[in-house]
């Protein structure tokens, strides 16, 4: 079932690349907008890989139960099917072609020993394949036509040969299922339209967009423009974030404060820590080469947002210090940014399973040992800015 969802969000996804955006001139205006919409909505295509993703993850993981599920099947459930089906075609058995009958004869055999441990059945898909050419040649096409159970034997073949590689073959199962080279190899449609639409509306799809394109071995120059664009977009987050919870602290110490700074908040935060718990979460994805240039390489998607965290970071608190003329800002206005961007970064913690709060200790102590061997905060003012922000940021 799981395979046959995942087939499915691949012919779905497959004809989206096909047809958006493919309406004929000749065809009335009128009649065009009278289409549904959501036909050609990204957001529905945006949905249904993201719902792959999560599809693909489990079955992966739970790759030991599934083989032990399907093994268990093989060898009862459709042993029992197949048996009642061959045992309804006794005349038309005998009039099978010699290598037809052995065949289905072995795959009782076979499937019985699906359900020992680390079972091999490459040799029973192998004999499927056999059966099914045999069964489509010339000399079995009135069979099918006379001999109903042998027309339902066609399909149960197919089933079988499906939960024979769930067992001893679910990573290329998985693989072939999630499939979406169509889509990636229209790079407009899937940056301008997929990629773009999940930046702005859902930027923690972009996280299952990219497991899916490296899945897919996509180009590498296509996975690190979207990790740019993802990059940009996180830090952006994390300044519409610092800027509501500046804004909001302002008005509580008397000060007006911006309006729609709340609803920034509201917008900006929910993205924030979903996109912290999707990169978290996600399991290391797997860069192709790009020819001799550029070597195969693993991104732990975890370290990634670390990266980008401190990069963010050091930039935010250099401005926060360093005014544009070169002035150090006040200790008191500093430690109150701090604080907030301290808050911003546990608001989004708790949907992680890391502590975000410790890339700025080590930007905080990396920055202010600058300063203080540097001799910028003299005259009183280092002992003030090293107790005012290390106090705000420790909080």
């Amino acid at each position: 079932t799981l395979v046959a969802t995942l087939q499915l969000t691949r012919a779905e996804v497959e004809w989206w690349v096909s047809h958006a955006g493919a309406a004929p001139k000749e065809v009335p205006l009128r009649e065009r907008e009278a289409l549904d919409r959501s036909l050609f909505d990204p957001a529905t295509v945006q949905a249904l890989l993201r719902y792959a993703c999560l599809l693909r993850r489990l079955v992966l993981r739970e790759a030991p139960v599934v083989a032990s599920s399907a093994g268990t099947r093989l060898s009862v459930a459709r042993l029992h099917v197949l048996e009642e089906l061959l045992s309804q075609l006794p005349r038309e058995k005998a009039a099978l072609p010699p290598r037809a009958e052995l065949l289905l004869s072995e795959l009782p055999v076979h499937l019985a020993a699906a359900a020992a441990p680390d079972a091999q059945l490459q040799g029973l898909r192998l004999n499927v394949l056999r059966l099914v050419y045999e069964l489509s040649a010339a000399p079995c096409a009135a069979l099918l036509r006379r001999a109903e159970a042998l027309r339902q034997l066609l399909p149960e073949l197919h089933r079988l040969s499906l939960l024979s590689s769930a067992i001893d073959q679910p990573q290329r199962l998985v693989d072939e299922a999630c499939d979406l080279s169509p889509l990636f190899a229209s790079e407009a449609k899937f940056m301008q339209a997929v990629y773009a639409g999940a930046l702005s509306a859902r930027p923690s799809d972009c996280v299952a967009l990219l497991e899916l394109a490296c899945a897919g071995g996509v180009r590498r120059p296509l996975v690190d423009e979207c990790l740019g664009r993802l990059s940009g977009r996180f830090s952006e987050l994390l300044s519409q974030t610092l800027a509501a919870l500046s804004s909001r602290r302002s008005g509580s110490l008397g000060s007006v404060a911006p309006p729609g700074a709340e609803a920034s908040m509201q917008a900006a935060l929910p993205k924030l820590c979903a996109l912290a718990a999707a990169l978290d979460q996600s399991p290391p994805l797997e860069l192709a080469a790009d020819g001799a240039a550029t070597a195969a390489a693993r991104l732990l998607p975890r370290e990634w947002m670390g990266e980008r965290l401190e990069e963010h970071l050091q930039q935010a608190v250099r401005g926060m210090l360093l005014l544009p003329e070169g002035k150090i800002s006040s200790p008191v206005v500093v430690a109150g940014q701090i604080a907030d961007l301290s808050a911003a970064l546990a608001l989004a913690s708790h949907h992680a399973g890391i502590d975000l709060r410790a890339a700025l200790d080590i930007t905080m102590g990396r920055e202010f040992g600058a300063l203080s061997e540097g001799g910028a905060l003299r005259d009183g003012g280092e002992g003030d800015g090293g107790e005012g922000g290390g106090g705000e940021g420790g909080g």
